[in-house]
């Protein structure tokens, strides 16, 4: 599952999700599967932020930013 340009409100269900446009606000959620999320994008000067709420997977990897919001990282 990939994220738009736009603000994206993205649910996944143990899969790969990635959001790398670099000026939106997005709000990630994982589900109860393991999941993949990379919403690395960059955030030199940018007001860019994302919340990512990994869920209930065991073995959720995250990837982000600094000033990203992450609940429930096991990785």
């Amino acid at each position: 599952m990939t994220g738009t340009n736009a603000n994206d409100v993205i649910s996944g269900f143990g899969g790969k999700i990635q959001d790398t446009a670099k000026h939106d606000l997005d709000t990630i959620a994982g589900g109860g599967q393991n999941d993949i999320i990379d919403v690395r994008e960059g955030n030199s000067g940018l007001n860019n932020h994302d919340y990512v709420d990994c869920g209930k997977g065991n073995h959720d990897r995250v990837f982000f930013d600094a000033g990203d919001q992450v609940r429930d990282k096991e990785s």
